[in-house]
C-alpha cells in the first residue's frame, strides 16, 4: 500500500531509500516549485509520483463529467438554469461555511450584500475563459470582485498586489503550522511561476489544478480569503477541463470532507514529506470524484420525478394549449431549483416566452384548478400547489 512518506520517517534508512525511489521513479512528476516546512531551514523540489491509483483517478472524473453531461443535455433549458442556481447557492454557501463565515440563503438569491460579488463571479463559471488566469494581476483581480470589503480591515491588501507583511496559519490550540512566503515579492515570483506551470507544464490537468491548489495555500498571498479565492480558482479551472456542475460542486464536497481536506494541508507540508504531493493530489481529486457521484445521483432523482410530473401532466386535460408547459417550469423549479425560493413571474415568462397577459391567464386558471398557487405582490412568486407536490415527493 502507497503511504504517506511521514509514516516511515521513524524508520530512517528505509525512509530515505522510500523518498529517493519515489523522487527518482520513472512515473515521479518534478515540479517548478520548492516546499519548506515552518521553522525549518532545507527545503524540497516539490513532486507527486503519478501512480495506477492517481491515473484512474483521472479517468474516472473525466468519465464522470461525461455522465453529467449527457444526464443535463437530457433536461430542457430552463430546468438547467434552475438547476445552476441552486448548485451556485450552495457552492457560495459551502465555501464561505468552511472559512466559519455565515451567509444568508435570501441573500444570496436576491443578490444583496456581498452574496451579489459572489454570485455574479459564480455566474462567469457559465464561459470560463471570459476570466484570464495569466498574470499576478488576474489573481489580484479575482481577490477584487470576490474577496474585498471596503468596510472589512481584514481584506485589505497594504502592498502592490499582495500582503507586505507575514502571515501564519494556526492550528485551534494557536500553534503555528505555517507561514505563508514573503517578501511580497517572493509573493509575486511564486504566482507568476504557478501560471505558468497551469498554462504551460506538460503534466496531466486535473494534477496541475490539485497542486496548484496546494500552492496557492503555501503562499498565502493575502490576509484573508485565500481559501475562498483559491477554491473559486479551482472551480474556474474544473469548469474549463471537465463540466459546469462538477466545478459548482467543489466547496461542497470540501466541506462535507472539512477534516480531511485540512489534514492534506498538514501532511504536505510537513518536513517528513520531503515536497512529495502525491497524496494532495491524491486526496484533492478524491473529493472531486465524491462531488461528482453527488451530482449524478441528483441529476438522476430530478430526472425521474420530471418525467413523474409529466405522467400526471398527461392524465389531466388542461385549459390551454401552453399550461402544461407552464406547469413543467413551474415544477422544474420545485424540483431542481433552490429549496423554497418559489420562480418569479418575470422569469416564468422569460423560459415559457409566452405575452403577459396570455400567462396570468394561464396561471389564474391552474390555481383555479389546485394545480399552482401565487403571491399578490410583486414579484408574484409561483409553485406547485401541494397537491402536486405531495404527488411527486410519494
Amino acid at each position: 500500500m502507497y503511504k504517506p512518506l511521514i509514516y516511515l520517517s521513524d524508520h530512517s534508512t528505509r525512509y530515505e531509500l522510500e523518498y529517493q525511489k519515489r523522487y527518482n521513479d520513472y512515473a515521479s512528476v518534478h515540479l517548478p516549485f520548492r516546499i519548506q516546512a515552518h521553522n525549518h531551514d532545507e527545503s524540497y523540489e516539490a513532486f507527486y509520483v503519478n501512480h495506477a491509483s492517481l491515473d484512474a483517478l483521472n479517468d474516472a472524473l473525466y468519465q464522470n463529467s461525461k455522465t453529467i453531461c449527457a444526464l443535463t443535455h437530457s433536461l430542457p433549458e430552463y430546468a438547467i438554469k434552475e438547476s445552476i442556481k441552486y448548485f451556485i447557492a450552495n457552492e457560495i454557501i459551502s465555501t464561505n461555511r468552511i472559512e466559519g463565515i455565515p451567509i444568508d440563503l435570501n441573500e444570496i438569491y436576491q443578490e444583496t450584500g456581498k452574496a451579489r460579488d459572489y454570485v455574479k463571479m459564480y455566474d462567469f463559471l457559465h464561459n470560463p475563459h471570459l476570466l484570464r488566469l495569466n498574470t499576478p494581476e488576474d489573481i489580484r483581480f479575482i481577490y477584487n470582485e470576490l474577496i474585498y470589503n471596503e468596510s472589512d480591515p481584514t481584506t485589505f491588501v497594504d502592498g502592490g498586489l499582495f500582503r507586505s507583511h507575514s502571515v501564519y496559519i494556526r492550528s485551534n490550540r494557536g500553534e503555528i503550522l505555517h507561514k505563508g512566503l514573503e517578501p511580497e515579492s517572493n509573493i509575486h515570483a511564486y504566482l507568476a511561476t504557478l501560471l505558468r506551470f497551469l498554462n504551460h507544464f506538460d503534466s496531466a490537468k486535473l494534477n496541475k489544478i490539485a497542486v496548484a491548489h496546494y500552492m496557492f495555500g503555501y503562499i498565502h498571498p493575502f490576509y484573508d480569503g485565500n481559501g475562498r479565492t483559491s477554491r473559486y480558482i479551482s472551480s474556474l479551472l474544473l469548469s474549463r477541463e471537465l463540466d459546469l456542475f462538477t466545478a459548482l460542486s467543489l466547496s461542497q464536497s470540501i466541506e462535507r470532507h472539512r477534516d480531511k481536506y485540512y489534514d492534506s494541508f498538514g501532511l504536505s507540508n510537513h518536513p517528513h514529506n520531503k515536497g512529495e504531493l502525491t497524496f494532495f493530489c491524491m486526496h484533492f481529486l478524491q473529493f472531486i470524484e465524491n462531488a461528482q457521484k453527488n451530482i449524478i445521483n441528483e441529476l438522476v432523482l430530478s430526472q425521474y420525478k420530471l418525467k413523474k410530473l409529466d405522467t400526471v401532466l398527461s392524465t389531466m386535460n388542461l385549459p390551454r394549449l401552453k399550461a402544461a408547459l407552464v406547469l413543467r417550469i413551474i415544477g422544474s423549479n420545485f424540483i431542481m431549483g433552490i429549496p423554497n425560493r418559489k420562480i418569479t413571474k418575470p422569469e416564468l415568462q422569460e423560459y415559457a416566452k409566452l405575452p403577459h397577459r396570455t400567462l396570468s391567464a394561464i396561471v389564474k386558471e391552474l390555481s383555479m384548478l389546485n394545480l399552482v398557487t401565487y403571491g399578490n405582490k410583486k414579484p408574484y412568486p409561483i409553485t406547485l400547489s401541494d397537491y402536486l407536490q405531495g404527488l411527486l415527493e410519494t
